[in-house]
């Protein structure tokens, strides 16, 4: 009877070099517990606060200009009826 696996001088250079290397040829892990950011990449509080403010800045300004533009359709609308009328 034969043996289920061949011996090993039997297999050819790939499948004995993976053998050996099994532990090895593991993926090295995506992270480290230990992992920090550089200083340079974190970004200061007062750049984070100045950018909010703009951006709040900036929202207020859009929903102003959606608000008059509600109100001038809204008086062209009326001021159609009224001339119709």
């Amino acid at each position: 009877m034969e043996p289920l696996e061949p011996h090993i001088s039997e297999l050819d250079v790939v499948e004995e070099a993976s053998r050996e290397s099994f532990p090895a040829s593991d993926a090295p892990a995506w992270g480290s517990s230990h992992a920090a950011p550089m200083p340079e990449d974190v970004a200061d509080a007062e750049h984070v606060r100045a950018v909010k403010r703009r951006r709040n800045r900036r929202l207020k300004q859009i929903a102003i200009a959606i608000g008059a533009l509600a109100a001038l359709v809204g008086l062209a609308l009326t001021w159609r009826v009224y001339r119709a009328a």
